[in-house]
């Protein structure tokens, strides 16, 4: 459908915001809510009630800062630009916002929230600057947005506000079966480091072949498909030809992820900045073996400036050995928790797919 189109002047009242001076105790810590976009950044949800920092009266007062009623749409203007959220509360901001006070009978905020998030690309592409890209209230306001009628607007937002809030649930199943997984281990085996059920301790060497992964295939020899390729960011990629037949674990040995783990199963490779880790010993699990390895936290990793894992390390590096069979339990209970985990994800890429059609169809500018 082709809505006509508006000037975001023209059906709301666009307000920037300020920063009264930070060396006057006395406009700090007042009655004011006073967002940044820090606080943006941290919502999960539509909607802000409290911010980190409050000003009073006086700091109001002092500086161009405005409180914005109910049911505004904040929108970050600069570092980032595309943050947005609905006020629950009255609150100002910062400078770093061009907020949106609609004219409520012609625009609803939430319909106005899910397009300002759906157009986060092109009016990022609008802004201007040379340290920070920053969009101007002149711009802000000859963006020209789909105007549909307020009750297809309502529509619309309720649609898009139940495929987000089934996406957050799916997104908080996945993180509670992750996180199942650490609590079933300590529940069976304790913590690694420290020993504190006494099992057995042995060298990762004397129970994996571990090994470089191939120093000399970069990134440029990757092809549309073929053999799953693992570099230090985990699966990126395909090759031609397999180093590896059957499972292991692929170790981040160099760089920003260093000690992140990464399963590989099949026909695979690793290129360089990585470890690979292959059991040889029938008296460890992979899988039991993954949850103990796949903690950064838990390696020897040096260097400040390039953190990296040595394979003498890694080989030397004591793991705690329990019963193959209690191993093989556990590995049961977490290969049932990837099969549910997996229906999560193919469930929140079909709600995605559903959410951008929805978007498209509402918010695209011809």
């Amino acid at each position: 459908m082709t809505w006509p189109l508006v000037r975001l002047g023209d059906v709301c009242e666009i307000v920037s915001g300020a920063t009264p001076s930070t060396s006057v105790s006395e406009y700090w810590d007042g009655e004011h809510y006073w967002a940044t976009p820090k606080d943006l950044s941290d919502l999960r949800e539509t909607y802000i009630e409290k911010t980190s920092r409050r000003i009073t009266k006086r700091g109001l007062d002092s500086c161009a800062a405005a409180v914005l009623p109910i049911n505004s749409v904040l929108f970050s203007s600069r570092a980032p630009i595309g943050l947005v959220a609905i006020n629950r509360v009255p609150m100002a901001t910062n400078q770093g916002f061009k907020s949106f006070v609609p004219r409520h009978s012609v625009l609803d905020s939430k319909f106005l929230f899910h397009l300002l998030k759906y157009s986060r690309p092109r009016i990022e592409a609008m802004g201007v600057g040379a340290t920070f890209k920053e969009v101007s209230k002149s711009i802000v306001e000859k963006i020209q947005i789909p105007l549909p009628p307020l009750a297809e607007q309502q529509r619309i937002a309720a649609l898009l506000d139940t495929a987000d809030n089934l996406l957050r649930l799916r997104e908080t199943a996945i993180e509670k079966l992750d996180q199942l997984a650490e609590s079933v281990f300590i529940e069976m085996f304790g913590n690694d480091k420290p020993n504190n059920k006494n099992w057995s301790r042995t060298k990762l060497g004397s129970l994996c072949d571990i090994e470089w992964g191939n120093t000399s295939i970069t990134k440029a020899s990757y092809i549309d498909d073929g053999i799953p390729a693992f570099s230090a960011s985990g699966q990126d990629g395909f090759l031609a030809e397999a180093e590896h037949d059957g499972r292991g674990i692929v170790l981040s040995a160099i760089g920003a992820r260093c000690g992140k783990c990464f399963k590989a199963s099949g026909k695979w490779t690793a290129i360089k900045n990585t470890i690979t880790i292959k059991p040889k010993s029938d008296r460890i699990n992979i899988d039991f073996l993954f949850q103990i390895l796949n903690d950064e936290k838990s390696w020897d990793v040096r260097g400040a400036g390039q953190p990296f894992i040595t394979l003498s390390t890694s080989r030397s590096r004591e793991i705690i050995v329990p019963p193959i069979q209690l191993q093989n339990k556990f590995a049961a209970l977490v290969n049932e928790m990837e099969h549910r985990r997996t229906d999560f994800e193919v469930s929140k890429q079909h709600l995605l797919a559903l959410r951008i059609s929805l978007q498209n169809e509402s918010f695209a500018v011809n």
